[in-house]
């Protein structure tokens, strides 16, 4: 309504007059709203019929025509920097209710804007947001609107933080790199992080406990038990408890509360290290947001599993603070034989604060802050189940495992510094430390009538071979002491100094990119250690002794670090050269107090050191054959640290390999193949792997890892339908994973390897499917995972289906709708056939995967 219709009703002092205009008059100015071609006279008549009706069409008459608010559509597309369409993109004219959500081909209609000067925002989690002034008229043109990914914090963290640049340089880089985006992973409300890496090609996985909670992750042939042969980070910052003195990964970070997830392999992890054999995985946090901004989410469903993740966000006057809380539960989808439940519960909490210069500072210069907070109570075990049980009843839990829980408290500090000089020389100090204590109570071996300990692994290989223990673990009554739950208590602490320095020369044919990076690294981890005895009564463990801390193992494990690595990026028109080298020195350090000085008097310590030096090389190129068709080439020598025995050698390998990537009208292609060649295997005596828990490294002889990975997407209605879209996608990754040569390892899970022996826990095919119908307001997933058997063991006795997990299919499926621009719903199907099918066959016993899961939630962004 004009002020001049304000000041008319303000005036008018007679009550009937007033209590029309109040009502019908404004009734009529909206009507009116809603068309410009209304004129005075067809309001006049619309006045008329009420009482007062000579004054008021005076009024309307003599009141100027403006009264009659002229509006327009507004209309467009909004696309990444590389004008790819993006869907569920947020679009408002600010300071109004006036919104709308692009729809699957990008577009967006804003309807009865008011003429004249508007201010747009347009947003989406992942971009920044893009603020502009348009004009609105009868004949405005379309609008183009370009988001520019928002990966990370700020931009000049970006070296540190990121290993790709994001979705939108991802497909730039020459080698095997993947990015997971925000979209992804709230529309698969995914908390599992080994489901989510299922569609990507290369990286093998071994299912333990189907809620993700102690994920075990390989790539390219390096095996997957506990994630310890690669690179884990959060925001480009190692988060493993203790990734040079014990690698092994017992805290994950949350999938559920990061906004990206990077996966790199080939020459480029050089840049990341200490791992460079298989792979690195790089979490990033939620973002700060570039305005007021945040998003709650409740979901649950099958299991009394539920999930709550909410974020809120400002930014202002280049002061910037994010909080952020996951909180994840569910009672579990066994069922235990004595009174418990065997689910979880696991909380994070995280806080960022940022500060960073003015946009026309001669110097930029940006601060950030971060703490991360996690907490975990969990009923899981070791122990699994015969495989006769499995197939009566595969989701049963033994009595003896009734007290096994795991309790995990991890905590991250980063503080980050960068500056970036006039002339475009980035430079980035980060200081970080983490700490990581975790109790892992589990049943470890059970007394026998002779009195001998029988390790649950091996009693459940062959539980005819001992009917008493087994029996025991089943709930009969046994004797004291019978059964042996140890207290698998640890501490790690990780702390150190990252220093990223980069600068970029563009000249007319060519653009030079160097990068220097430095880590001063300091970890170790702390095992403390006792075992506890309990009677089985009934079905009920009762306990009968109580151990001494620091009786069952009493070590520390420590190791210095300093890294350093050097990098050049040559772009000379369609050709491309990126080599680098790195440089680990790393001294490890083992002081054992032994079980019979809990006290660490040092009465009989005994102490072992380890010096390594390490260069690690590498190199890849690439060539735009095409302006759709990249290919690229790539070479670097893999490695790992041996731990502090110094007859142990590192990890040695020579990894390659070769690949395409085309993309055009929505069609994406990738294909890549890869060779690893170990002359120096790396193995670890982990329970995990159904070894004895020692957690020593040992070398495992030559080795040689060959396969393909292929990926292929494209949308059927691309060309077709702008509103509509049917997204199809394989991907495929076939490996050959083998020991090249013979001999005798004391380690139970390779035993007596021959040439030619598969390497254990290595599917030789995978494969993952999704198809899906999206639309402006939602859509539907079919996603389909198919995993080839795989030995769990090497030699002759893999071969046995007791030592084999067989092949399984599973099939998930999700569904989305956004009723308004800031609510939605969602559902999630996991295991959607309910197929009952074997993922492990350690740390003790066989495991099944998940049943069927769905869940459903809520979802609202503000």
């Amino acid at each position: 309504m004009s002020t001049t219709g304000k000041r008319y009703i303000a005036r008018t002092q007679d009550p009937t007059t007033r209590r029309i205009l109040d009502h019908r008059t404004l009734r009529a100015l909206r009507l009116a709203g809603r068309s410009s071609k209304l004129s005075a006279f067809a309001l006049c008549l619309q006045l008329l019929k009420g009482p007062g009706s000579g004054l008021m069409a005076l009024a309307i008459v003599l009141s100027p025509l403006h009264l009659v608010a002229q509006t327009g559509n507004v209309a467009g597309i909004v696309t990444t920097q590389n004008g790819e369409p993006l869907p569920w993109v947020h679009v408002q004219v600010k300071g109004s209710n006036a919104g709308a959500v692009t729809d699957h081909g990008g577009r967006f209609m804003l309807k009865e804007v008011p003429f004249g000067a508007q201010v747009l925002t347009t947003s989406m989690v992942g971009y920044a947001t893009a603020v502009q002034e348009v004009v609105v008229a009868a004949d405005l043109p379309d609008l183009r609107i370009m988001l520019q990914a928002q990966t990370i914090d700020l931009p000049a963290f970006a070296v540190q933080s990121s290993l790709t640049g994001g979705r939108e340089n991802v497909d730039r880089i020459a080698g095997s790199a993947w990015f997971i985006g925000t979209r992804e992973i709230q529309q698969n409300a995914y908390t599992d992080v080994s489901r989510m890496l299922r569609s990507v090609p290369g990286v093998n996985i071994q299912e333990e406990d189907g809620f993700g909670l102690r994920p075990n992750i390989g790539m390219r042939g390096a095996p997957p038990e506990r994630s310890a042969k690669i690179t884990i980070m959060e925001d480009g910052i190692l988060t493993a408890p203790a990734p040079y003195a014990d690698p092994a990964a017992y805290y994950f970070p949350t999938v559920g509360r990061m906004s990206g997830v990077e996966v790199v392999k080939g020459s480029s992890q050089i840049r990341s290290g200490p791992l460079t054999t298989g792979g690195s995985i790089n979490f990033i946090s939620t973002p700060i947001p570039d305005q007021r901004a945040g998003l709650v989410s409740l979901w649950g469903g099958s299991y009394g599993t539920r999930n709550v993740h909410a974020h809120a966000g400002i930014n202002e006057g280049g002061i910037g603070a994010l909080v952020e809380t996951f909180q994840s539960a569910s009672d579990g989808f066994k069922e235990l034989d004595a009174p418990g439940t065997t689910g979880f519960n696991k909380s994070d909490v995280l806080a960022k604060l940022q500060w960073r210069s003015p946009a026309k500072a001669r110097v930029q210069q940006a601060v950030a802050v971060k703490a991360v907070m996690t907490n975990e109570l969990s009923n899981e075990t070791y122990l699994g189940i015969s495989l006769d049980d499995l197939g009566a009843t595969p989701f049963r839990r033994y009595a003896g495992s009734a007290k096994d829980r795991m309790d995990v408290q991890h905590d991250l500090l980063t503080a980050k510094y960068a500056i970036t000089l006039p002339r475009g020389p980035q430079f980035a100090i980060t200081a970080y430390r983490t700490n990581t204590y975790r109790n892992w109570y589990k049943l470890d071996q059970v007394v026998d009538t002779t009195g001998a300990k029988v390790g649950i692994a091996a009693l459940l290989e062959d539980p005819s071979s001992n009917p008493y223990a087994f029996g025991v673990l089943q709930g009969a009554t046994s004797n004291a002491n019978a059964l042996q739950v140890k207290a698998n208590n640890r501490n790690y602490q990780s702390s150190g100094l990252q220093l990223s320095a980069d600068h970029t020369i563009s000249r007319e044919h060519a653009t030079h990119r160097f990068e220097f990076g430095a880590r001063l690294h300091n970890d170790f981890m702390d095992r403390y250690q006792w075992t506890d005895g309990y009677r089985m009564s009934n079905g009920q463990m009762l306990q009968t002794s109580a151990g001494v801390p620091g009786t069952e193992s009493n070590r520390i494990s420590s190791a210095q670090a300093l890294a350093m690595h050097l990098a050049y990026d040559l772009q000379y028109g369609k050709f491309g050269l990126h080599p680098g080298i790195r440089r680990e020195q790393i001294d490890m350090t083992l002081q054992n107090y032994g079980t019979q000085d809990p006290g660490r008097n040092g009465t009989a310590l005994s102490t072992t050191t380890n010096t390594v030096e390490v260069w690690i090389p590498g190199i890849a190129a690439d060539y735009l054959l095409t302006k759709d068709l990249l290919v690229f080439a790539g070479m670097h020598r893999g490695s790992s640290p041996p731990g502090p025995n110094p007859e142990t050698r590192p990890e040695a390998s020579v990894n390659s390999e070769i690949g395409l990537r085309w993309s055009k009208a929505g069609i994406n292609v990738q294909a890549i193949g890869f060779h690893n060649d170990y002359q120096e295997l790396l193995g670890s005596d982990m329970a995990a792997a159904g070894g004895t828990g020692s957690g020593d490294m040992f070398n495992g002889g030559a080795a040689l890892v060959r396969g393909l990975e292929l990926f292929a997407a494209l949308d059927l209605l691309n060309a077709r339908s702008q509103r509509w879209g049917l997204p199809v996608s394989v991907a495929y990754t076939f490996t050959d994973a083998r020991f090249s040569s013979t001999f005798q390892s004391n380690f139970s899970g390779w035993g007596n390897v021959l040439q030619g022996n598969a390497i254990p826990f290595i599917a030789q095919h995978q494969v993952n499917a999704r198809v899906g119908v999206e639309h402006a307001r939602g859509g539907v997933s079919l996603g389909i995972t198919h995993v080839g058997d795989m030995p769990t063991e090497a030699g002759s006795n893999a071969l046995e289906m007791s030592r084999r997990i067989p092949a399984f299919t599973v099939v998930d499926a999700s569904a989305h709708y956004r009723w308004t621009d800031k609510a939605e719903v969602f559902a999630t199907a996991q295991n959607l056939l309910d197929q009952v099918y074997l993922v492990s066959l350690v740390p003790a016993g066989a495991r099944p995967g998940m049943p069927r899961t769905l869940q459903a939630g809520l979802r609202f962004r503000f």
